[in-house]
This record gives structure tokens, sequence and C-alpha cells, in this order.
């Protein structure tokens, strides 16, 4: 498995605090089942040259440390970018991996600003791919789940955490989690971890449960094959992931909205 949304670089954000905390979190996801990971921490007001650079460093150092302990575990460097946030897509963190293929993007959690939709298309034309990161977790969308249908066929992918599939954020984030696997309508799982206590690198019990509702073949997707694709760029089969929901693309959504019009 490879876990493309985790917050292990420390002392960046609200993720790990130490040295120590990020070695025993990826000695935990190790012993999970996980080869590799995207270190994507926080970007909630501006993506510049400076945080650029720190988070950087950050990931250099941390590359030199699994060396020294003869950790044997991939590292690319990414970042999760609040969508209110200014950021620049040239910028080497804003894209998982650099490679100006997917940006991992988050809503604040109890809203959904109007110009997010404008956003996700302006990205898709300059090439983009957005992954947004654990929708089942805002309240808005949780009122009004046919958002998450809606922002697939416009192409966007859909991450949700395993915690939310565990019940770690409580039933309602779970009932909503588990209707969106049953609908094929995630292409992603991640742990988006904290630290090692409650928010540790851990997928093997979502992936267990995805097996368990849509079978191996599923949790393949969701957990192996399609974080890998991302991780190097290629392009993620959506009819494999979406099941009956189609992937339309921002030409048929511009061609509601003039309809509409």
């Amino acid at each position: 498995m490879f876990d493309i949304h985790t917050h292990i670089l420390p002392f960046v954000d609200d993720g790990s605090g130490s040295w120590k905390e990020t070695l025993a979190m990826i000695r935990s996801g190790i012993k999970d089942g996980i080869k590799g990971a995207v270190c994507t921490s926080h970007v909630f007001k501006v993506l510049n040259k400076e945080l650029e650079q720190k988070l950087t460093d950050r990931f250099n150092e941390l590359k030199k440390k699994l060396q020294q302990e003869n950790i044997n575990f991939d590292l690319w460097l990414g970042s999760e970018i609040n969508v209110n946030a200014k950021f620049d897509i040239e910028s080497s963190i804003a894209t998982i991996n650099g490679d100006k293929k997917y940006i991992l993007l988050e809503l604040p959690m109890s809203d959904y600003p109007h110009h997010v939709d404008d956003l996700l298309f302006q990205l898709s034309l300059k090439g983009l791919t957005p992954i947004l990161a654990h929708p089942e977790r805002n309240t808005v969308i949780m009122q009004k789940p046919l958002i998450v249908a809606n922002l697939i066929e416009r192409g966007v992918l859909i991450q949700i955490n395993s915690g939310s599939l565990t019940g770690i954020f409580g039933r309602r984030v779970r009932k909503i989690t588990m209707d969106f696997i049953k609908k094929a309508q995630v292409q992603i799982v991640a742990s988006d971890c904290h630290n090692v206590h409650n928010r540790s690198m851990s997928l093997s019990a979502a992936y267990d449960m995805v097996d368990n509702i849509c079978g191996k073949k599923r949790a393949e997707l969701l957990f192996s094959i399609n974080p890998r694709k991302v991780i190097n760029g290629e392009a993620v089969n959506a009819e494999d992931t979406q099941g009956e929901v189609k992937n339309k693309g921002w030409k048929n959504y511009l061609h509601k909205i003039v309809k509409g019009r």
C-alpha cells in the first residue's frame, strides 16, 4: 500500500511534533504494510518560497534520517493546500511529487466556498487533476453528499481517510464514508496521519473493510494501484474506480452552465 496523504514532517503543522514521533509513525506504517508515503504538510494561507524551502529542507532531512536508521521506506514530497490559500502550481511542492499532474486540496471543515468550482475548473485547464482530501468530514457535504458525485463528473478524484472508515471521526462520518465506498465514489484511501496515537499511519484495517464490502480488486485500486499511479503522475482509470458514476469531464459541466443561461 502507498499513503498519499500524511503529516509526518515534524515542526511544520499540526502533525508530527518531533523526529522521534516521525520515525515512530513511519515504523508503524511499515508494520501496517505501507511501502511509501507522500509528505503533505498543510498550506493554510499562502504557499511562498519560504514555506517551499522549509518543507523541502525538512523532507531532505527526513530522507537522511531514514538512511541513518536503515529504514527502507519510500518518500515523496507534496502538500495539502486549503482551497482558500494562495499558491502557484509552479511551486515544487504544490503538486504531488512535483510533477504538475495531481494536486491535493482540502475544504474548510464547515464550509464549501463559492469559488471552489471555479478553482477546480482553472486547475483542470492547466492540466492538473485535483484530489479532494477527506470530503466526508466536511459538514456541507455531509448534508449534501451529491456534491461528491458532481465533483467526480468533473474529473476530481476523491480521497477519503482510513480513519473515517474505521470510525475514529464518529458514526456520522463513518456512515457517509461507507455510502461513498458502496457507490464507488472513492478513488483513493489515505491515512492523513498526524501522530502515533489516535491519528497513526494505518491503512490495513480500512483495506480489510473495503475488501469485505467491495472485494479485493477494489481494495487494491484504492490503497495501492491508484495511489501509486498518482505518485508516478499516471492517469487513474475513472471507470475502474467510479462504477456507475461516469466521468463526463468539464466539457459536460460547461455545457450544463451554458444551457442553463
